[in-house]
């Protein structure tokens, strides 16, 4: 679920100064799955109360994320960027603000060749998912990477990693035999000698864990996030959109 912020900033700045223009913070709304950003991660640990807003430099982080313009007219005035943060606090502990809980993580898994007693593809063993109890999800690339004409402070979490209620194993795809010809005839098409499939895992996050320096893989924070995996598919390309299969969970 992602917060709803499509309200106009002017809200946010009625008590402040009215001669301000106002701007909106464009989001979907919803609980559909996505892909995590620097954003995504960020409201979802304010959410979870997984991170203190009053602790120095947070607020002017998420500032600089979300209301870039308010930040450079006001954060050099002490009393004006006093009353914004108050308004930003507001905002954050709102009960009608709603945020994302839903991702969706990609990686791929190499086939090995078929069983056909089992009627199955076995993977690959550096692909395979053997009592799996976690998944890393990164922010895409530049996300993060000066917002607001400035490097974000160690606050924003652009890493998070949410822990499974029950550990995961998947060795193998099965299918008949005539849809594995198919599939077999399909990589020859598409010259995927190594025979990947892109695999893409959706997780429900359900609670906060903790939250940690990160230093020795060059990020800030690491959040770590509780949660659920609810649903797999493969996919035979990287854009998702030749499905595959359907992984029934358990």
């Amino acid at each position: 679920m992602r917060v709803l912020f499509a309200a106009l900033i002017v809200s946010l700045l009625s008590l402040v100064t009215a001669g301000i223009t106002s701007a909106a913070v464009k989001m979907e709304s919803g609980e559909s799955f996505a892909e995590p950003t620097t954003r995504e991660i960020l409201l979802t640990v304010l959410a979870l109360r997984g991170l203190d807003v009053n602790a120095p430099g947070t607020l002017a982080d998420y500032a600089r994320i979300f209301y870039c313009d308010i930040y450079k007219e006001k954060f050099k005035n002490d009393f004006e960027w006093n009353q914004v943060q108050r308004q930003l606090l507001a905002r954050i502990n709102s009960p009608s603000e709603y945020y994302r809980l839903n991702y969706q993580i990609s990686g791929v898994v190499l086939l090995g060749r078929y069983d056909f007693k089992k009627q199955e593809f076995p993977f690959e063993e550096e692909s395979a998912l053997n009592n799996v109890g976690s998944l890393t999800m990164l922010a895409k690339p530049d996300d993060g990477k000066g917002f607001c004409g400035e490097s974000l402070g160690l606050s924003v979490p652009r890493m998070a990693t949410i822990v499974f209620s029950q550990p995961l194993t998947y060795e193998s795809l099965k299918m008949p035999m005539d849809k594995a010809q198919e599939l077999l005839d399909r990589f020859v098409q598409m010259k995927n000698e190594r025979r990947m499939l892109h695999l893409r895992f959706r997780v429900r996050v359900t609670g906060f864990d903790n939250m940690f320096f990160d230093a020795s893989r060059g990020w800030n924070q690491k959040a770590t996030f509780k949660g659920d995996l609810v649903g797999m598919d493969l996919f035979l390309d990287r854009e998702m959109t030749q499905q595959v299969a359907s992984v029934p969970l358990k």
